[in-house]
């Protein structure tokens, strides 16, 4: 049996919603310094002026720079009979479960992300990066279930894996 832990949204986050993002902010960066006057900007065309120039750029390297790195380190992560199956959606491994030695979710992003702290390396390094499936919880502070699953699992007097959808 296997139960996918990673949200089916990480394919859409990771390869439409940052490259739509990158591109469309991108191409409206671009045209703000290359055709400033051709603009419509607070609805008026040629508005802009240079501060809101270098804004625009700021804020596009910025905000591609936190896309890429928060979108390329995202992984699918599915557990089978004990063992995680990890993928970048071009290359695949396997890790077994035992190895995850600690769980960790961000609480300054939602939906959450949970990082697995592995034993040893793999392919992928030792950290596992992925956005959990299932319910996101109501608040900042509140732990997700998979996140729950995970230090269940650990604990050896408890032995059950994680759950997702």
């Amino acid at each position: 049996m296997s139960v996918r832990l990673s949200s089916l949204s990480t394919v859409f986050t990771k390869f439409v919603f940052a490259p739509v993002w990158i591109l469309g902010f991108g191409y409206g960066t671009l045209m703000l310094w290359i055709r400033p006057e051709e603009v419509v900007f607070n609805g008026v065309k040629g508005a802009a002026t240079p501060l809101y120039q270098i804004l625009f750029l700021v804020g596009f390297l910025a905000g591609t720079g936190f896309l890429l790195w928060y979108t390329l380190r995202l992984k699918r992560v599915i557990l089978e009979h004990r063992v995680l199956r990890i993928s970048n959606y071009f290359q695949e491994i396997e890790v077994p479960v035992e190895q995850v030695v600690e769980v960790r979710q961000s609480r300054n992003v939602r939906p959450p992300v949970l990082t697995l702290i592995l034993r040893q390396e793999t392919d992928f390094g030792t950290e596992i990066v992925f956005m959990p499936s299932g319910d996101v919880p109501s608040n900042f502070l509140e732990e997700h279930d998979i996140a729950k699953g995970f230090r269940e699992f650990a604990d050896p007097q408890r032995g059950t894996p994680p759950r997702g959808s």
